[in-house]
């Protein structure tokens, strides 16, 4: 249990805020699985091999959700309680995680299995669920793992340098991200704590974004720690995302930048072309 990996002063703040944020993602599940169950209904598709699948997407969303929020509560906690994020305790949390999305998965096939629905789960249904485990483990641990390390590696540097030169990485940050990073990262902070799938994300932009440079920069947001979701790869890249929320570092990033920064549109390999953009041509639409 993480909690046993912390001083025991910081135990009861971290188990309450990681069951908070368990009821918070626990309400979004059900609302969703009642939701698609409803409309699967309306169509007479309950027992359908497509509705199965669609429910075991959700679950995969629900177990990334959790793992983040598990991650979220003990970063949280570090940070308040001013705890070191050492090796070991770096170490404790991530094979907790680990552990906790192995469990997690174990438990939604056996449900599957078990599935009280009209018609039985047929073996080839329940094999692609088994296929999709390992895939999916990695598209949920895998930011984790690079955001836990991250913050270690950043505790470790502060720990060492008190005269930490934090804004100073934060403007030459700006200045290296892309215009359509900082779009983004705007509409994230105007509609925060909601969270976003991409094709909700992409009508708020204006002027819009092709999806191949939206994926591009949402990729580039989370391999900076600055926004947390549940990516979804293949062998081109990132080609899909689910519950794109700002990060705890992308909150504090925004409140610390100056409102009047120039961003520089930096030489980008994978489009081939660099430009200057003024930061008031881009505009965030009213939330709907």
């Amino acid at each position: 249990m993480i909690e046993q990996c912390l001083p025991a002063s910081s135990r009861r703040y971290y188990m309450r805020l990681r069951a908070q944020k368990h009821e918070e993602a626990m309400a979004r599940h059900r609302e969703q699985l009642i939701s698609l169950r409803r409309e699967n209904a309306a169509r007479g598709a309950l027992a359908s091999g497509q509705h199965l699948l669609a429910e075991w997407k959700l679950s995969e969303e629900f177990i990334g959700e959790m793992t983040v929020g598990f991650l979220d509560a003990a970063l949280e906690t570090c940070e308040l309680f001013q705890v070191p994020l050492d090796l070991n305790l770096s170490a404790c949390i991530e094979k907790e995680i680990e552990s906790y999305i192995e469990v997690q998965f174990r438990h939604a096939l056996q449900n599957r299995s078990r599935s009280n629905m009209a018609a039985p789960v047929t073996t080839n249904i329940k094999d692609s669920f088994e296929g999709r485990i390992r895939t999916a483990s990695f598209n949920i641990l895998n930011p984790i793992q690079i955001r836990l390390e991250r913050a270690r590696v950043t505790g470790t540097r502060r720990a060492s340098d008190p005269g930490d030169k934090s804004k100073e990485n934060k403007e030459s940050m700006a200045l290296e991200m892309s215009s359509a990073e900082q779009a983004v990262l705007g509409i994230l902070g105007e509609i925060y704590p909601e969270k976003l799938h991409i094709h909700q994300l992409a009508p708020k932009i204006v002027p819009p974004l092709e999806q191949k440079v939206l994926l591009h920069a949402v990729d580039g947001l989370l391999s900076r720690g600055l926004i947390e979701c549940v990516p979804m790869r293949d062998f081109s890249g990132l080609v899909d995302a689910a519950n794109i929320l700002l990060s705890p570092e992308g909150i504090r990033w925004l409140k610390q930048s100056s409102s009047q920064v120039k961003i520089t549109l930096v030489q980008d390999s994978v489009f081939g072309e660099s430009a200057r953009l003024n930061p008031a041509d881009i505009t965030i639409s009213p939330r709907r």
